[in-house]
């Protein structure tokens, strides 16, 4: 599946894809929401749960490593090392 691909899928065929083939990198979050991040593919997705009530809300997919700032603190690369 391309990032296009993926863009054209309807938000419920995002979920099932991304639920199917996404690889959870790491997590982050707010005062109001839990941001989970996954890799498929060739880009990432970014799905976003609203805490207090535990509801899934925006997904984003992104191809540029920019937006993984975000969670640099959060990946550990621990097993990474020789």
């Amino acid at each position: 599946m391309t990032h296009y691909d993926f863009l054209a899928l309807s938000e419920s065929e995002k979920h099932d894809a991304l639920l199917n083939h996404g690889v959870k990198v790491a997590k982050r979050h707010d005062e109001k929401h839990n941001y989970l991040l996954y890799q498929m593919f060739s880009f990432y997705v970014e799905g976003k749960i609203e805490i207090a009530t535990g509801k899934a809300g925006d997904i984003r997919s992104f191809t540029s490593t920019e937006p993984l700032k975000h969670y640099i603190n959060s990946i550990d690369l621990s097993g990474l090392s020789s």
